[in-house]
C-alpha cells in the first residue's frame, strides 16, 4: 500500500510541474496586438498596476507640427449562438461612442475587426474574454478584461 501512495504522490507532482511550466496562452489584446502593432505597457492607477496595450496612431511630431490626418476603423462580426437577432443586437452595441472616444466591449463568441495605418486585425473573443478595446485620442488601447 505505501509503494502505490508514493507512486501516486509522484505522479501527481510531475503533472503539477509540466503544467507549472507552460506558459499562459495570450490573451485578447496579447493576440490583436501582434496584429496591428500594439504594445504592452504597465498602468497604475489608485494604487492598483495593470497591463494595456497601446499603439500612438499618430507620431508626436506629426500631430503637433503639421497637424495630420488618421483612420481606424472598428467592426463586429457576429458569431453565431443560435438566435440571429441576439446575435445581431451583441454585434450593434458592441462598439459606441463615449464623448471623444470610441470604446468597443465584444463579448464571445464574436470577431473584433480592427483597421489602422500598422495593419489590419482579426480576433475572435474567447470564452471567458471580456476585452476593452478603444480609440482614446489619437491612441489605440486594449485591456484584457
Amino acid at each position: 500500500m505505501m509503494k502505490k501512495t508514493v507512486s501516486l504522490a509522484l505522479a501527481a507532482s510531475a503533472l503539477l510541474l509540466v503544467a507549472a511550466d507552460e506558459p499562459a496562452a495570450p490573451g485578447f489584446c496579447e493576440r490583436l496586438g501582434s496584429q496591428i502593432g500594439l504594445k504592452e505597457v504597465q498602468v497604475s492607477k489608485r494604487g492598483a498596476t495593470y497591463s494595456e496595450w497601446k499603439s500612438e496612431q499618430m507620431g508626436l511630431l506629426k500631430k503637433h507640427l503639421i497637424g495630420g490626418t488618421m483612420m481606424v476603423s472598428f467592426g463586429v462580426q457576429p458569431g453565431s449562438t443560435g438566435d440571429y437577432n441576439a446575435d445581431s443586437a451583441r454585434a450593434t452595441e458592441t462598439c459606441q461612442q463615449v464623448g471623444k472616444s470610441m470604446i468597443c466591449r465584444p463579448q464571445a463568441p464574436d470577431t473584433l475587426m480592427i483597421g489602422t495605418a500598422q495593419g489590419e486585425g482579426k480576433e475572435k473573443v474567447r470564452e471567458g474574454e471580456r476585452p476593452v478595446v478603444e480609440l482614446r485620442g489619437t491612441a489605440v488601447v486594449c485591456r484584457n478584461g
